[in-house]
């Protein structure tokens, strides 16, 4: 059978009898020690995979290595006779991991996989838990199959930014479409990686950039209203139409050249609400996990990407608020959210909206912003920012001193930036206290660049909101990165007996 356990203080044992033990998961290379009837049958190092090649019954196993989870197999069988003997797989299981630094699990244990194949955009190194980028190593775009039962883990190196290393890169003139500044409304951008494909949204209609030009998007053309842009940090690209109150979600797999469209959402009128409740105007659209959140006045609309599932309500209490419900690992819809109101309140349920708790207090509405995973999040009040690394559990005051009214945009790794008087500033929490930095004063002027919003690319370049004065026009700046900020995607393909 497949035990689990835990080594603590560098030991663990187990009162188990058997004959066989096969080392599944564990932090590295462990001693390991059988016993039966107090006397030692075998003490031998084994990394993850190794096995006894013949039956040596014991009744005790002893473990001795870095604390951490360990997986083995303990029994009378061996793991290898445990399963059916076919000449192949009788079934296969594909999934994708994104890997945001760190150990993260690609798969967890199953006694029928007779092997596992995982594929990286980029290295990165596989091995049981607790792995810390001494295990396998696994090269771009290369297939590593690897013949074990156990939880199998990824580590890719944690990237940072050293701000202080952040270069000006200059004027980019005509680089946002000059209707951006056409609409107060909310405006939305995206560009793809090598730049060739960019998006903006003005508030009335959808802009793309291709093959040097700008010109409404094709697949929108005779469509008016609000677009949301919402890159989910990993591979693709939601965007969230909005016109008379009714929402119709999309999704991009190209950089937005072409959408598919997913599902049409019930309108304010499905819920009974006044028209004066059902205003979504330059209330932010949210993607936190699996889950899509769009504010109105009055209520809220989700949909699971995952699954397709549409869900919307009424936020207790309060009205003109924006807010967001955060993904689930099971099930279609999320139970914990949060949102912000005109009452100063951030407020967070965990029950699907039935009862609520205050988390902060005297906070500004409609600035609460949220990362693609849901783990960070800021929201402002008056001149001082709150912030939270831990899905809105916990939040930090950053102090007074920040420019008034300046939206944030997320850069990747727990970071945010803003423009304020042709001063780039990034703001961030580190040992749990928020730190303030001046990134860049090069570009100088008092020019905030707040037409539309901040977007970072995979490679660290920033390009900032289009010009107050000049129509379009934005500036750039190079972050200095340890690595490129966007996910390694894994694929991963399981072989099932």
């Amino acid at each position: 059978m497949i035990i689990n356990q835990t080594i603590v203080n560098g030991m663990c044992v187990l009162n188990k009898t058997g004959a066989f033990f096969s080392l599944i998961s564990a932090g590295g290379v462990v001693r390991i020690k059988l016993t039966l009837n107090g006397s030692t049958v075998l003490d031998s190092k084994m990394w993850v995979g190794m096995s006894l090649d013949q039956a040596m019954p014991f009744d005790e196993i002893e473990i001795f290595g870095d604390d951490g989870a360990v997986e083995f197999w303990a029994g009378q069988v061996s793991m290898t006779q445990a399963r059916a003997t076919i000449a192949g797989a009788n079934a296969v299981r594909t999934s994708n991991v994104f890997l945001t630094g760190g150990a993260q699990q690609l798969t967890a244990s199953d006694v029928t996989r007779s092997a596992l194949r995982v594929r990286p955009s980029s290295e990165m190194y596989v091995g049981g838990a607790g792995i810390d980028g001494t295990g396998w190593r696994v090269a771009a775009n290369e297939v590593s199959e690897i013949p074990v039962a156990g939880a199998v883990f990824g580590f890719v190196p944690p990237v940072l930014i050293d701000y202080s290393a952040t270069v000006y890169s200059g004027a980019e003139v005509g680089y946002w479409d000059a209707s951006v500044r056409d609409d107060a409304r909310k405006r939305y951008v995206f560009v793809s990686p090598d730049e060739s494909v960019r998006l903006c949204s003005n508030g009335n209609a959808l802009k793309l950039y291709k093959g040097g030009a700008w010109a409404n998007h094709p697949y929108f053309a005779l469509s008016t209203g609000n677009f949301y842009l919402l890159p989910d940090g990993k591979n693709a690209l939601y965007l969230v139409h909005e016109k008379n109150e009714f929402l119709t979600f999309y999704k991009s797999t190209d950089y937005g050249l072409t959408f598919t469209r997913l599902v049409n959402a019930v309108d304010g009128n499905a819920l009974g609400l006044a028209s004066t409740d059902r205003s979504v105007s330059n209330r932010p659209a949210f993607i936190a996990g699996n889950i899509i959140t769009v504010s109105y006045t009055a209520y809220w609309v989700t949909l699971n990407v995952e699954t397709g599932a549409i869900n919307f309500g009424q936020w207790a209490e309060y009205k003109s608020y924006n807010g967001a419900w955060l993904t689930d690992s099971v099930g279609v819809f999320s139970k914990a959210g949060f949102y912000a109101g005109y009452s100063g309140y951030i407020r967070y349920t965990e029950d699907g909206g039935a009862t609520f708790i205050n988390k902060l207090i005297d906070v500004d509405n409609q600035t609460l912003r949220i990362d693609p995973t849901g783990q960070y999040m800021i929201v402002r009040n008056s001149n001082r920012y709150w912030l939270s690394d831990d899905y809105g559990q916990t939040w930090v005051d950053s102090g007074e001193g920040w420019p008034y009214g300046k939206d944030v945009s997320y850069a990747g790794v727990g970071s945010w930036l803003l423009v304020e008087n042709g001063v780039l500033y990034a703001i961030y929490l580190r040992d749990g206290v928020a730190e303030r930095v001046t990134v860049n004063t090069e570009h100088g002027g008092t020019d905030d660049y707040q037409q539309c919003d901040l977007f970072v690319t995979p490679s660290g370049k920033v390009i900032t909101g289009a010009s107050d004065t000049l129509s379009g026009d934005a500036v750039a700046y190079q972050l200095a990165t340890t690595g490129d900020l966007a996910p390694v995607k894994v694929e991963v393909m399981e072989l099932l007996s």
